[in-house]
């Protein structure tokens, strides 16, 4: 018994391990912090704009 509990521990293992390799590489990136950054910014600034429209949305469509 203690042989197929090792075996499905380790492929346990194996599976987690296999499902965090590709994002090692998001870990080491340097500049993932800086990108998340400038993506936080841009929804904030996509947030403000259809906030606009939705305010002033009736009153552009009459203008046009």
């Amino acid at each position: 018994m203690k042989a197929t509990s090792s075996s499905a521990s380790s492929t346990i293992w194996r599976n987690r391990a296999t499902r965090l390799l590709p994002r090692v590489n998001l870990l080491l990136d340097d500049t993932l912090a800086d990108r998340c950054d400038e993506i936080c910014e841009q929804v904030e600034v996509a947030q403000d704009v259809a906030r606009f429209l939705h305010q002033h949305g009736a009153k552009l469509t009459k203008l046009e």
